[in-house]
């Protein structure tokens, strides 16, 4: 599942992890979804990320839609879920968010152009061509990640 499910940058990943990968992407947002969308199943309506029970409301979420990945993109989603990512990984749901300590010394770029590219990181693995950088094996989420590998800037939506 993939947050920001209206926004372009959103579809920009679901187009690639669905061409890339065999997950099928489920959108959320927490802005009004055109009825349309919602019955088609595709989309979910999600509280706010700064909303208390944003975490448990996702979980349940998750657990409905047999999610095993979840993909946040604005940034106060990323900070909500990050305290989570424990109890996420016990119902077996990977969180692709940095831990929140590092969440909050990595550098973020809001909205990035469509000509970066952008890649998502499971533990400094890619997600798309699991090539493992070294020097990022604690990052997990969407980044843009230096030519030579070594560091990297978290992309998403404020």
């Amino acid at each position: 599942m993939i947050t920001a499910g209206l926004e372009p940058f959103a579809l920009r990943l679901a187009k690639r992890i669905q061409q890339e990968t065999d997950i099928a992407v489920i959108y959320a947002d927490c802005h009004d979804i055109p009825r349309v969308l919602l019955q088609g199943g595709k989309y979910k309506f999600i509280p706010y990320g700064v909303a208390p029970t944003f975490a448990h409301e996702i979980l349940s979420l998750c657990l409905d839609e047999n999610i095993d990945y979840l993909l946040p993109l604005r940034r106060t989603e990323m900070q909500a879920l990050a305290e989570s990512k424990q109890l996420f990984a016990e119902y077996g749901i990977t969180l692709l968010v940095p831990a929140k300590g590092l969440l909050n010394e990595v550098s973020f770029l809001d909205n990035p152009d469509k000509a970066l590219p952008v890649e998502i990181l499971l533990n400094g693995k890619n997600f798309f061509n699991n090539e493992v950088y070294s020097e990022l094996i604690a990052y997990s989420g969407p980044f843009v990640i230096s030519d030579s590998g070594e560091e990297a800037l978290l992309v998403g939506l404020l």
